[in-house]
């Protein structure tokens, strides 16, 4: 009694469905995925479409980064599609670039503005959510230095870019069934370059 007084008054607020479910994906990676964590830091102000679109070429380069580690095996995607991180009412929902690869960066800003909006307002499809073979989570609006990210289902890594001294930070999370050795870290030296041009 005495602690609960001392808390005042409690408030239980249920989580919407959405919510929900972002959790127990949370909470299933976490306690499944040995996550390995490398962080290096890129010069300038890439912005998030050229973020997006150097993750795609890299993911290109190495396949290993755009797939999975499911059942003791490698699965290995040949479309590169990007969830990139967008908040909608309570949670966060990762509207898919489809095939980011053959998209320029110009292309990648004008349809993820389309789909924040769409998040933002509820219309998002699961279409739109779906599909993904990265993902990418963009801490730079709220002026965050650095995140550690965690390994969404059926897929190798997330990257989370910061705001650093010298540009963006570029911290990959990535499951450690998959990416060994020096792949990821060469993954990530190469997004590093090509968001910087």
């Amino acid at each position: 009694m005495a602690e609960e007084k001392a808390k005042g008054d409690v408030e239980v607020v249920e989580p919407t469905a959405a919510a929900q479910s972002n959790a127990r994906r949370i909470a299933e990676s976490k306690a499944t995925v040995p996550h390995i964590h490398l962080e290096v830091e890129a010069a300038g102000s890439p912005s998030i479409s050229q973020i997006v679109r150097a993750c795609a070429l890299a993911l290109r380069e190495h396949p290993r980064v755009n797939g999975a580690y499911r059942d003791g095996r490698f699965e290995l995607y040949s479309r590169t599609n990007i969830g990139v991180a967008v908040p909608s009412h309570d949670t966060v929902v990762f509207p898919t670039i489809h095939d980011a690869d053959a998209k320029e960066a110009d292309e990648i800003a004008v349809e993820l503005d389309a789909l924040a909006e769409r998040a933002r307002d509820g219309q998002i499809t699961q279409p739109q959510l779906s599909g993904g073979t990265f993902s990418l989570v963009d801490l730079r609006p709220q002026e965050i230095a650095r995140g550690t990210g965690v390994v969404r289902g059926g897929q190798a890594a997330q990257l989370v870019v910061g705001t650093g001294q010298r540009g963006a930070t570029l911290s990959l999370a990535c499951d450690g069934r998959i990416l060994q050795g020096a792949e990821p870290a060469e993954f990530l030296d190469r997004v590093r370059r090509l968001a910087e041009g």
